[in-house]
């Protein structure tokens, strides 16, 4: 159901430790891992200044504490801080204990929510812990990750929570976030965007910040070639061809906290 003739663009980029060569068992050093993980969160900041835009930052809390000065350049930068959450943490950190040291750090209130690998989380206990939205699946299916394509596309409420799923084709579930965003390229991005627009007034993607980290030296096997593929300056100029393409077509470009208060006040009439 459309509930606006405007066409919105949410921005999200999740800020966390590049630990994606752990997971396919290839080691590369610490050193490597904070350089690969800060300069890909300093990229993307200094992007969305030179676009002129503001996004929806998910960041992991301990990429809060190592990289504190990165949190108040977002927050100055007028861009929206929200929890980015690994289910069973070694640390036994708790959502709210994180929520508590992402405010501190950040100095801005944290309402929005998406865990590490998109999983599930009870939108009971996010609302009894001060969360506002959680934007935690993508109903499509990725292999080894994930099948949600029984799922709604649309932004509906739990437990008095906005579920917001990350945007896919309507349908056909055709995503066209980070991997396929790069790997396919813009006029893919253009022609998924188009077709959602017939049907949805909001487009959410999201993206790492290892996405805007050139990877091409880092030794990869067939499958992790694919996932790191155009990262670095092909993924930033994409993207910023990207937004033009939008600005065109005069999309409204802003964080989640600010769409959803347009939202609400719409259909909570």
């Amino acid at each position: 159901m459309r509930y606006s003739d405007r066409q919105y663009f949410i921005p999200t980029f999740d800020l966390e430790k590049f630990t994606l060569f752990q997971d396919f068992n290839h080691h590369i050093s610490e050193e490597e891992i904070n350089k690969i993980s800060l300069g890909g969160a300093q990229k993307i900041i200094k992007l969305l200044n030179s676009l002129k835009i503001r996004a929806t930052f998910f960041v992991e809390t301990e990429m809060a504490r190592d990289y504190q000065e990165i949190l108040k350049r977002i927050r100055l930068d007028g861009h929206e801080i929200a929890l980015h959450y690994e289910i069973g943490k070694k640390s036994g950190e708790t959502v709210i204990d994180c929520k508590r040291q992402l405010e501190k750090i950040s100095g801005s209130r944290v309402v929005g929510f998406r865990t590490h690998q998109l999983k599930p989380y009870p939108s009971h206990e996010l609302k009894k812990a001060g969360f506002l939205y959680n934007s935690s699946f993508h109903p499509t299916f990725v292999p080894g990750r994930y099948c949600h394509l029984w799922k709604t596309t649309s932004i509906f409420q739990e437990n008095g929570l906005y579920c917001i799923p990350i945007s896919v084709v309507p349908a056909v579930r055709i995503p066209f976030s980070w991997l396929w965003f790069r790997n396919f390229g813009l006029s893919y991005a253009k022609f998924c965007t188009t077709i959602t627009y017939l049907k949805k007034e909001m487009v959410n993607l999201y993206f790492h910040n290892w996405d805007f980290e050139d990877l091409a030296a880092l030794p990869a096997n067939n499958g992790l070639k694919i996932i790191v593929r155009n990262c670095g300056e092909k993924c930033a100029d994409l993207f910023s061809k990207y937004i033009h393409w939008l600005s065109k077509k005069k999309v409204i470009v802003l964080p989640f906290r600010d769409y959803l208060q347009d939202y609400s006040s719409r259909t909570n009439k």
